[in-house]
């Protein structure tokens, strides 16, 4: 093959090695995001769940508060009977919030799988154009027949 037909297949490499770079390193950048984004959902779950902890323990003292300044006992069953029902309510928010949380996370996974296949994609999209660039090369320099 002389120097001539060469040069599109050299042009066709440096073209597939160049797009499978930017392949890589956008996948690895949107990779990166999607694990921040994974770790600020987390942090603000953890936050809002710390909230809701010290709100319930606020209703349970004004709870208990209330119960005491009208003259019930704190043993009584009718505090108890309130008190439970506000902690079960908390258990139902934190249940949801901890069922939000699991969606989250699932969703971050399939994106990130997502991206993993689309740069996987991207990598062979460049090696098929080298492969047809270079098949294009050797049957114009004349090594392949027509």
């Amino acid at each position: 093959m002389g120097m001539v037909a060469a040069i599109p297949l050299i042009i066709g490499a440096v073209g597939a090695l160049g797009k499978m770079q930017a392949a890589k390193e956008g996948a690895a950048t949107q990779s990166a995001l999607l694990n921040m984004q994974a770790t600020q959902e987390a942090m603000g779950s953890t936050q809002r769940m710390s909230k809701r902890v010290d709100e319930m323990q606020d209703v349970l003292g004004a709870q208990t508060a209330s119960a005491a300044g009208r003259g019930l006992s704190l043993a009584s069953t009718s505090l108890k009977a309130v008190s439970k029902d506000s902690y079960d309510k908390f258990l139902e928010d934190k249940q949801a919030e901890v069922l939000g949380q699991q969606f989250r996370d699932a969703n971050l996974r399939i994106q990130l799988q997502a991206l993993r296949s689309s740069a996987n994609a991207s990598i062979f999209g460049a090696l098929t154009d080298f492969g047809s660039s270079a098949f294009s090369g050797l049957r114009t320099s004349g090594k392949l027949p027509t």
